[in-house]
């Protein structure tokens, strides 16, 4: 939609003008622009959508969205904090922008010379990057200060490190936190790697193992799961020696995302949970759907009957089992989950949002930095 505003001096220092009334034009164009995502490392694709949505605002007010740069700036320096590496981001960004204004410039044909709002999409791509900058020389600069050494992933990193780790992110509910570290490293055992290296924290379990490829990590983890009775969540995500700290926080992030959203117990990575992942970046979206998906969590019989439709998968059947309930009374639970939300649970796009809805609603803010 677009919005009429007064001259606007933006974070980088540009003069931005009344935008033009066409602009929202390509505002709009902006949600089906093809960014070929799977080209991007998966814990980039957030940021991504996050640039497209900003770049739709700037282009439609006339200046680069605040709200969106200070994020930005947070990313950086979260990412600076984790050992992350930068390039693949800026390489990101650099690559909306360039997609951004060859939108822009296609869209003379509809609303007339373009050239004047391309250059504007370039003064918002820089002030992105400025941001992104800014915050990790922050973060960096933070980073320097002396912590706390000591923990067993400290001592396998400093001493022997691998070239590359899986860090894999546990929860199962059979076995308690002590327990499960025996469990972990006997499971991992079995499967062929005896230096993987169990680490239980305030916020979870993990284990970091060696893996030459995501594949490996991938295929160790199912195998693991298999071992533990096919009853535990893990979240993999496979990583340099130098990002597992940051690896660390998406796998904990990711884990909380599948189990929130009432997935089966299984082996997930963020490809898995990607929208409800990049949702969590914007705030304003996550309190729309926290207002959305309130009123279900309310009531018990209701949220219980969701979370089990979800699991499920859809089958009506299967929920009112696993819900030792009548086929009819489910129907009548869902039907006032409608009444509730707007939204039909039986539709594929209504239980979708739901799911969506109540994943981002459960999932700690600390997980994205919120």
């Amino acid at each position: 939609m677009t919005q009429v505003c007064e001259p606007t001096t933006g974070t980088s220092g540009a003069q931005f003008d009344e935008p033009p009334a066409g602009d929202g034009i390509v505002a709009d164009q902006l949600s089906a622009l093809d960014l070929e995502m799977s080209r991007h490392p998966a814990d980039v694709r957030p940021m991504v959508l996050l640039a497209v949505t900003a770049h739709s605002e700037a282009i439609a007010t006339g200046v680069p969205p605040e709200r969106e740069l200070a994020r930005l700036r947070e990313l950086g320096a979260r990412r600076a904090a984790a050992r992350g590496p930068l390039d693949p981001v800026l390489a990101a960004l650099h690559e909306v922008t360039d997609n951004v204004v060859e939108a822009t410039l296609s869209a003379r044909h509809a609303i007339g010379d373009t050239t004047e709002l391309a250059e504007r999409v370039r003064a918002t791509g820089t002030a992105f990057v400025q941001a992104l900058l800014t915050g990790f020389q922050e973060g960096y600069a933070a980073e320097q200060e002396p912590r706390p050494s000591g923990s067993a992933w400290d001592r396998h990193l400093h001493g022997r490190a691998a070239s590359n780790y899986a860090v894999v992110a546990v929860h199962c509910d059979r076995t308690t936190s002590g327990d499960l570290t025996t469990v972990l490293d006997d499971a991992f055992t079995a499967c062929g790697v005896p230096d993987a290296v169990p680490l239980v924290t305030g916020d979870g379990s993990y284990v970091l193992v060696p893996a030459r490829d995501e594949q490996c990590a991938v295929d160790l983890c199912r195998q693991v799961h298999q071992r533990l009775g096919g009853e535990a969540w893990l979240a993999v995500s496979w990583c340099s020696s130098s990002e597992v700290d940051f690896r660390r926080e998406e796998a904990h992030a990711v884990l909380n995302l599948v189990r929130d959203g009432a997935r089966q117990p299984g082996v997930y990575q963020l490809d898995d949970v990607l929208v409800e992942y990049a949702v969590l970046q914007d705030p304003s979206t996550v309190d729309q759907l926290t207002a959305l998906i309130t009123p279900v969590l309310r009531q018990d019989l209701l949220h219980a009957t969701l979370k089990a439709f979800i699991t499920a998968n859809g089958n009506r059947s299967k929920a009112a089992d696993a819900l030792k309930i009548h086929r009819s009374t489910l129907d009548y639970r869902l039907g006032r989950i409608e009444q509730l939300t707007g939204c039909q649970p039986t539709s594929d796009r209504g239980v979708q949002l739901l799911a969506i809805a109540l994943a981002t609603c459960a999932a700690p803010r600390e997980n994205t930095g919120n």
